[in-house]
C-alpha cells in the first residue's frame, strides 16, 4: 500500500475511508471512516462547512503515531431505520442505549407491538431514543400509528420527544 511505503522514508499519510470493514482491513497508517455515500467522501455537496469538518479530522490524525489507526469522523449521528428486524432489535436497542449518537427510527413498525420486539429492554428508556416516522402511505395512517405510540403509556416527556423532539434534536432545521 502506497500510504505505508511513504511512511517508510518519513511522510505521514492519512486516508478517508468509506467502507469501515476494507479498511478494517487493510489498516493504512491512518484513516477517518467517514458515513456518506460513495462519491461523497467529504460530506454532502454545498456544505463547505462540514466539509471542512472532514478535512480537518483527516488532518488531526496526522498527530497520530503511525498505527494503524482508524477513528469515526466526529459528531456523527447514526438513525437505525425501521428499529430492527429479528435479532436486529436487540442489537439496535443495545446501540441506542449505549450511545448517545445512535436513535431508532420507527417507520415499518406496528407501535403497538414495539414492547414485543423490544421485550428484553426498559421501553420507556429505550423511548427516550426513538424518533416516529411512518411508511406513508403504506401504514393505518400517520395518525393512527401516533396515537398507538401513545397509547403505550411512555410518560409525557419521553412522549413528545418521540413525536417530535429527538426528530428535532436529529434534524436540526428540519421544524422551525
Amino acid at each position: 500500500m502506497l500510504a505505508r511505503a511513504l511512511e517508510t522514508v518519513g511522510v505521514a499519510t492519512t486516508s478517508i475511508s468509506m467502507v469501515r470493514e476494507h479498511t478494517e482491513k487493510v489498516k493504512p497508517p491512518r484513516a477517518l471512516f467517514v458515513p456518506f455515500p460513495f462519491g461523497h467522501a467529504f460530506g454532502r455537496p454545498n456544505d463547505p462547512e462540514l466539509q471542512h469538518r472532514v478535512l480537518r479530522a483527516a488532518l488531526d490524525l496526522l498527530e497520530e503515531p503511525v498505527g494503524p489507526v482508524l477513528r469515526d469522523f466526529p459528531g456523527l449521528t447514526i438513525v437505525l431505520a425501521h428499529g430492527g428486524r429479528g435479532w436486529w432489535y436487540d442489537a439496535a436497542a443495545s446501540l441506542a442505549l449505549l450511545h448517545d449518537s445512535v436513535w431508532i427510527e420507527l417507520s415499518g413498525l406496528p407501535p403497538n407491538r414495539l414492547p414485543d420486539y423490544y421485550v428484553r429492554f426498559d421501553l420507556r428508556r429505550l423511548a427516550r431514543k426513538f424518533i416516529f416516522a411512518t411508511d406513508w402511505p403504506g401504514v393505518p395512517g400517520i395518525a393512527r400509528n401516533a396515537r398507538a405510540v401513545a397509547a403505550l403509556d411512555l410518560g409525557d416527556d419521553v412522549l413528545a420527544a418521540v413525536l417530535a423532539g429527538n426528530a428535532r434534536a436529529v434534524y436540526p432545521g428540519l421544524c422551525p
